[in-house]
């Protein structure tokens, strides 16, 4: 992982620690990497189902995507429930007697239908059955998520939002990425307007690889066996914080930085100078001197890093619903971040295809920075799809 910006004394990108930042997130909120109240709900609906059936055990057979969104979101939302899962004394396998399927869309809301008056988010349904396809008794689960992150990851949006601490202008501007879907591309780097901040870039041998506008969505071109960066841009005048996902993974996903006692990363984003300050990130974090590649493989190979995920249990969903099986996705949402010794900004007060696999082991030097803190109100969210190149 490599850096450019303002602050030479320092070798490489800066990370943040979910021990340091998540006491300064805003009370109300959650970070799109917690579990929001609407998920840990479904986990109690669930988990008292199981143990009326006097089990502790299960296993979350689907998550199903929207049928017209491309991208592979559905492994984050199963690692999520499975933590909430846990959190209910629930534990979690490949294969058993009893099984979680769902499956989430977006959704329109009446006024006053959910708080805040909000008007945009993801309606999660689901149920329990047993090996015969019975529905356990109570384990029907309904919810509806508003929270602006993780709604922008669920549904693969590009967006931004104007500097605001108004959660109903965020919203709303979900909403309308949402249903009409656009993107800016500026040759190689993927923007979510022409007037938008923070934007994406992926390399391949070092050279930005060209994007292409379909449709409102970003895709760029690659083939399996292809190595690749994804480099981050941050042009505004305050400091960015950037959690970075891969086909529904957190880059941090195999690290072996990890806070003592839990199996949790240590680091959950990493910081981006401002005034045109970028980071390159060279690969799956391993720990803070080295990476492993992102590498293309084919979707149906057991190198990927969700077939990974799932053999190390890192994700244990038996059949993670992915929808376009020809399409990767790379997911950068960007926050505002700021020393904890100061003030947050005025904005922040009160708010078969293919897939990625491992490459080769890379020095890849990071710092923690223990100085700055981060807001959980995503300010942009940038999507770029991967795709096979002509033969």
């Amino acid at each position: 992982m490599s850096d450019s910006g303002t602050r030479p004394r320092f070798r490489g990108p800066w990370l943040l620690g979910l021990t340091l930042a998540a006491s300064a997130l805003m009370p109300g909120l959650a970070s799109a990497d917690s579990t929001p109240s609407a998920v840990a709900d479904v986990a109690k609906t669930i988990a008292k189902a199981v143990k009326s059936r006097n089990d502790k055990f299960v296993a979350i057979d689907q998550i199903q995507a929207p049928k017209t969104e491309h991208g592979s979101t559905g492994p984050f939302l199963a690692s999520m429930l499975e933590k909430a899962l846990k959190d209910e004394g629930i534990e979690i396998r490949k294969h058993h007697s009893l099984a979680v399927k769902g499956s989430y869309h977006k959704k329109n809301f009446k006024k006053g239908e959910v708080n805040n008056n909000l008007s945009f988010g993801v309606h999660l349904t689901g149920v329990v059955e047993d090996t015969e396809g019975n529905v356990v008794e109570n384990s029907k689960f309904t919810t509806d998520i508003v929270d602006s992150g993780l709604v922008a990851i669920l549904l693969v949006i590009t967006f931004e939002i104007p500097p605001t601490n108004d959660v109903k202008v965020e919203n709303d501007a979900l909403r309308r990425a949402s249903n009409r879907p656009s993107v800016y591309i500026d040759n190689s780097k993927v923007y979510a307007s022409d007037v938008a901040s923070y934007g994406v870039e992926i390399l391949v041998n070092g050279r930005p690889l060209r994007a292409d506008d379909v449709s409102g969505e970003a895709f760029v071109k690659m083939n399996p066996g292809d190595k690749y960066k994804v480099r981050l841009w941050n042009n505004t005048k305050i400091m960015a914080a950037v959690r970075l996902r891969v086909d529904g993974l957190n880059f941090f996903t195999f690290t072996n930085e990890i806070i003592p006692g839990t199996d949790d990363p240590k680091y959950d984003v990493v910081l981006i100078n401002p005034n045109g300050g970028s980071v390159t990130i060279d690969g799956w974090h391993l720990d803070n001197s080295k990476s492993r590649e992102f590498k293309i493989e084919t979707l149906d190979s057991e190198n990927t890093a969700l077939a990974m995920a799932k053999k190390r249990g890192i994700i244990s969903a038996g059949k993670v619903e992915i929808q376009d099986q020809d399409i990767g996705l790379i997911q950068a949402h960007f926050m505002l971040a700021w020393k904890k010794s100061g003030n947050p900004p005025p904005e922040e007060e009160g708010t078969r295809g293919l897939a990625t696999g491992f490459g080769d082991e890379i020095k890849s030097p990071f710092v923690a920075d223990v100085e700055y803190t981060y807001s959980s109100v995503v300010r942009s969210a940038v999507c770029v799809r991967y795709s096979r190149a002509a033969d």
